[in-house]
């Protein structure tokens, strides 16, 4: 009995692995292109960031004439 329950839970498992490896793997591909537009993103910010704060120093230097 404990034999064919577990070639029976074999097939079940081969089935849905036949189904949900692809979508797994498409899951984690659009999960890494979302990280890599995250840290792009985040670069640029701190690019921007930087520049602003330089502008902000030349802006608020004081000049004597």
């Amino acid at each position: 009995m404990a034999a064919a329950e577990k070639q029976m839970r074999d097939r079940v498992d081969a089935l849905v692995n036949d189904k949900v490896g692809p979508v797994r793997a498409r899951v984690t591909e659009v999960q890494n292109q979302g990280q890599a537009q995250v840290a792009q993103q985040r670069a640029r910010l701190d690019e921007v960031q930087n520049q602003l704060e330089q502008r902000l120093r030349e802006l608020t230097r004081i000049r004597l004439p």
